[in-house]
């Protein structure tokens, strides 16, 4: 449960594995059972619709410049997708909910955790992500992989496209925390680099601008086409007057708590009953 008590946090980029005082406060329950069985269940799903779609893929595949060029559109797609979806998922957990919601308890901490200590992201692994981020994967790729399958009358062309996006969106969105990690590597290696410098991965030149002031930019995962496209003319905005019109949520209100407590830079005036602003460490 949240509390006002003041604590004095360690500067904002500290190390995985250095001292963080009150990170506790964000450590996760364990895993129930059957959540343990819904992230395999998710991630062998995933890893069989994708199988499918590229071995369907396979039938019509060829190397004429026309299947080549099909491939290139499908990929690019497929990739913005799933960049605009990890977006989305992520600035969902990040403007509403609280730690007091059962069902998102888990998601809530962790992102609370990242605003205040970003660098413990590195503290979990792809088992405690892969799984559950499948799902979402599988909700993109199943309707792409099965038109593709199905769609007898569909041009040739067509069925291999949508099997190449399908699975692209799906294996994309699922490791989509891991390319998240990538955005918080400094000192990236050459090969990384070089896909950082031609924007096919998330840098972290995109993604530290989302971990400055009110942390409300620049929330896409994959490699920041979308926000550099949708988010730069006001995707999150709109959500955010959507969903406060219809419920009258503050958007960010639970994140500002917890920054505040932990003595983080938070808006003036952003919070009722809060008007002091402290500055980030």
């Amino acid at each position: 449960m949240y509390s006002d008590v003041p604590i004095g946090a360690a500067p904002k980029f500290v190390g995985p594995n250095e001292s963080a005082p009150g990170a506790e406060l964000f450590d996760p329950p364990p895993f129930r059972p059957g959540e343990i069985v819904s992230h395999i269940v998710g991630g062998l799903l995933n890893a069989a619709v994708c199988a499918i779609g590229l071995i369907h893929a396979l039938r019509y595949a060829d190397l004429s410049w026309t299947h080549t060029a099909w491939a290139l559109c499908a990929l690019v797609t497929a990739t913005y997708l799933a960049d605009l979806a990890s977006g989305i998922l992520h600035w969902m957990f990040d403007t509403w909910f609280d730690e007091t919601r059962g069902a998102v308890r888990r998601m809530v901490l962790l992102v609370r955790e990242h605003h205040i200590y970003p660098q413990r992201i590195f503290r979990y692994g792809l088992k405690q992500e892969f799984g559950l981020m499948s799902w979402f994967g599988l909700l993109g790729a199943s309707p792409a992989i099965a038109a593709s399958i199905l769609g007898a009358g569909l041009p040739s062309d067509v069925r291999f496209a949508l099997a190449i996006a399908g699975a692209s969106y799906s294996i994309e969105l699922a490791f989509s925390l891991e390319l998240h990690k990538i955005g918080h590597i400094f000192k990236p290696g050459r090969t990384i680099k070089a896909l950082q410098f031609a924007h096919l991965i998330l840098s972290p030149e995109h993604h530290m601008k989302h971990h400055s002031r009110e942390h409300d930019n620049n929330y896409c995962l994959v490699n920041g086409w979308a926000d550099a496209t949708l988010g730069r003319i006001g995707l999150f905005r709109t959500l955010e007057q959507i969903v406060s019109t219809a419920t009258q949520a503050r958007p960010r209100e639970n994140d500002r708590r917890w920054r505040l407590r932990f003595g983080r830079w938070v808006e003036p005036d952003s919070l009722s009953g809060h008007h002091q602003l402290r500055r980030e460490r």
